[in-house]
C-alpha cells in the first residue's frame, strides 16, 4: 500500500472516532472541575487525634458501607499494611505526598468493586501499587512507585485514571498502567516515567489515552498487544527508546501527539504488526499520527 493510500486510511478512521471522542472529553471536564465524591455517606477517619479515629486503614474500610468515605490523615504516616477493598467507597488521604502507604508485599491495594474512588496517597513498597477489577470507580492525584507495577486494570471499564504520577523503582521494571480485557476507560493527565513500558494494553478496546506525558521509559511510552478501536492523542512522548509499539492491533487512533525525536511537518510513522480478522493472520504495518504536534504540552 503506497504511503498515500495509508494516511488517506488513517484519515478516514479520524472521523470514524470522532463520535467516541465526544463524550470522554466532557466527562474528563467535569472530574477536574468537581471534587465531589463519587457517593456521599458517612465519613470515617484514620489517624490524627480526633476522637473514635481508627490507627489502620483496613479498620475503617472494613467498618465502612457503600457511599461512605474513608478519610486518612498524614500525620500518622506511613502507614505500614496492604489494603483490600470491595466497596463503593472514596478512600481520600490527606495530602498525596505526605499519606504514605507503605508495604513490602506483593499487591500494596486489591480493589474490586464499582464506584470506588482513591486520591491524595502515595503508594510505594511492593511489586504491584493497585490491582483490581473496577468500573465507574476513579483513581487520580497519586503517587505511585512501586518495584515493578504501579495500576493493573483487569476487566475493568469506564474507570478514570489522572493526574497521577507513576514509577517503577527498580531496575527490572515492568509498566506503569496496565489496561488488560478493559474497555471504555480514560487515562489522563498522568506522569509515568522509568518504566518498562508506560501503559499497557492487551484486549483492550475504546479506551482514551490523552494529556499524559511518557518519559524515561525503559521499553516503551505505550505498547499495544491485540486491541483495538483505542484513542492516543495530545500526549508527550520524551526519551523512549520505542515512543509506541503495536502487536496484532488495529484501528487505533494516534493524533496530535508530541513527540521529541520528529521535527518534520509531515505524519509521524508508528510501526507495528497489524492483524487480519478475515485472513486470520498478521504482518507487518506502519500507520500514522496525521498531525504531530509541534510543540510540547503543558501537563
Amino acid at each position: 500500500m503506497s504511503l498515500k493510500k495509508e494516511i488517506l486510511l488513517c484519515f478516514g478512521i479520524t472521523f470514524l472516532f470522532l463520535g467516541t471522542c465526544i463524550t470522554p472529553s466532557v466527562a474528563i471536564d467535569y472530574v477536574k472541575k468537581s471534587s465531589i465524591p463519587l457517593n456521599s455517606g458517612n465519613t470515617l477517619y484514620v489517624g490524627g487525634t480526633g476522637p473514635g479515629n481508627y490507627t489502620k486503614i483496613q479498620d475503617a474500610i472494613d467498618d465502612a458501607n457503600d457511599g461512605d468515605t474513608v478519610f486518612v490523615y498524614d500525620d500518622s504516616s506511613p502507614y505500614y499494611e496492604s489494603l483490600i477493598i470491595e466497596k463503593s467507597i472514596n478512600l481520600i488521604g490527606e495530602n498525596k505526598e505526605t499519606t504514605i502507604i507503605d508495604a513490602f508485599v506483593y499487591i500494596i491495594i486489591e480493589a474490586h468493586a464499582n464506584e470506588f474512588s482513591i486520591e491524595h496517597f502515595t503508594v510505594r513498597g511492593g511489586e504491584v501499587g493497585l490491582y483490581g477489577t473496577l468500573n465507574n470507580s476513579i483513581i487520580s492525584d497519586n503517587i505511585f512507585s512501586c518495584y515493578s507495577v504501579c495500576i493493573a486494570l483487569d476487566i475493568s471499564s469506564n474507570n478514570m485514571i489522572l493526574n497521577n504520577q507513576l514509577e517503577n523503582s527498580i531496575e527490572y521494571r515492568d509498566y506503569g498502567i496496565g489496561l488488560f480485557s478493559s474497555n471504555g476507560n480514560i487515562i489522563t493527565g498522568n506522569i509515568i516515567e522509568n518504566c518498562g513500558k508506560g501503559i499497557w494494553l492487551i484486549g483492550a478496546i475504546k479506551n482514551k489515552i490523552t494529556k499524559n506525558t511518557f518519559r524515561n521509559n525503559f521499553l516503551h511510552g505505550i505498547f499495544i498487544k491485540s486491541s483495538f478501536l483505542n484513542i492516543i492523542t495530545k500526549n508527550n512522548f520524551l526519551n523512549n527508546p520505542d515512543h509506541i509499539y503495536f502487536n496484532k492491533s488495529s484501528y487505533n487512533l494516534y493524533f496530535r501527539n508530541y513527540w521529541d525525536d520528529w521535527s518534520s511537518l509531515g505524519p509521524r510513522p508508528i510501526k507495528g504488526t497489524r492483524y487480519w480478522v478475515f485472513l486470520d493472520k498478521t504482518s507487518p504495518w506502519t500507520t500514522y499520527d496525521l498531525r504531530p504536534a509541534k510543540e510540547q504540552y503543558d501537563i
